[in-house]
């Protein structure tokens, strides 16, 4: 908190000091423009259509990780593609991503596949780190009591992952908004926040891009909350059971 106001009282005496809204805007004038983007339905339908774009990447992110996981687990060979394609994706910029698949898909696909491409190694990356020191850990026991791989996973490998599962799960979220909004900036797509942000910078609104980004930074701490709130309901629920 005394970071905080010590920042805003640098920020409104910066602001006072230049006296020029198109450079500093004072902190009222920024608040006045965040009241006026929650006052509007637009708001809730672009912050709507963020968030569904984030969630879909999410999740169909996480869901590939643990397919590539799983088979990884079953053979190492997979594994090491695995790995030295999610190297290669990584080493690709995200700007050079959205320019080729505009060629190739619709504006509103691109941001989805986008936050998969983004997304995707870095869960995998994570989630095979973790089940090859499963694999090494457990590789005696696994040849003296071979199980098949669906019973190997359930009993051994997802129960030891679940907490860098969650870990990974909380990184990717508020990785996936930040890629979300950028790639809504870049593929000009007809609705989200990084429309109404690319709106305010080609009016000249530079408070208004200001509250759209102070917005931002309300909503990830909100979900970072609603992770850790969700973690602990269901860590009650089966110490409960």
């Amino acid at each position: 908190m005394v970071l905080s106001a010590v920042l805003i009282s640098i920020w409104q005496i910066a602001s006072l000091i230049t006296d020029n809204s198109l450079i500093c805007p004072s902190i009222f004038e920024i608040i006045a423009q965040m009241i006026g983007q929650a006052s509007s339905p637009v708001f809730y339908q672009a912050l709507g259509m963020t968030l569904a774009r984030c969630g879909i990447g999410l999740f169909l992110s996480f869901i590939l990780s643990l397919l590539a996981g799983a088979f990884s687990f079953w053979n190492q060979k997979i594994g090491w593609v695995c790995d030295q394609l999610c190297a290669l994706l990584q080493s690709i910029p995200n700007v050079a991503f959205i320019i080729l698949l505009l060629f190739w898909t619709g504006r509103n696909e691109v941001v989805v596949i986008v936050q998969i491409l983004l997304l995707t190694p870095m869960i995998f990356r994570e989630l095979h780190e973790g089940l090859k020191d499963i694999a090494r850990t457990y590789h005696e026991v696994f040849v003296l009591y071979p199980q098949p791989l669906v019973e190997k996973l359930k009993k051994a490998a997802l129960p030891m992952l679940e907490p860098m599962m969650r870990s990974s799960l909380k990184s990717a979220g508020s990785l996936g908004l930040k890629a979300v909004v950028m790639a809504e900036i870049l593929a000009s797509v007809s609705n989200g926040i990084g429309r109404q942000l690319q709106s305010a910078r080609l009016n000249l609104n530079f408070a208004g891009v200001l509250g759209w980004v102070l917005w931002l930074m309300l909503i990830s701490l909100l979900l970072e909350q609603g992770w850790n709130a969700l973690f602990a309901w269901s860590e009650e629920r089966s110490n409960s059971i």
